[in-house]
């Protein structure tokens, strides 16, 4: 068996304390993040969820995440 999930964080320091005060991102900085990251993709939004519900995206879906002090994906 394999990997079949991987976290990437960009953050500011230690990543835990980002970590514990999470609050829901504004869908604007994450869809930002996004095309940042991918540019010349096409990138529309997906419904809201949380990493343990949807733990294993498709091959052309990327979850991501903005909090104070850590960008997730």
């Amino acid at each position: 068996m394999g990997a079949k999930t991987a976290l990437l964080a960009f953050a500011d320091g230690d990543l835990r304390p980002a970590l514990l005060g999470a609050t829901r991102s504004e869908r604007a900085e994450v869809e930002r993040l996004v095309r940042q990251l991918y540019p010349g993709y096409l990138v529309a939004s997906a419904d809201d969820g949380t990493l343990s519900d949807d733990l294993y995206p498709p091959d052309d879906m990327t979850y991501a995440t903005v909090l104070a002090g850590a960008e997730l994906l």
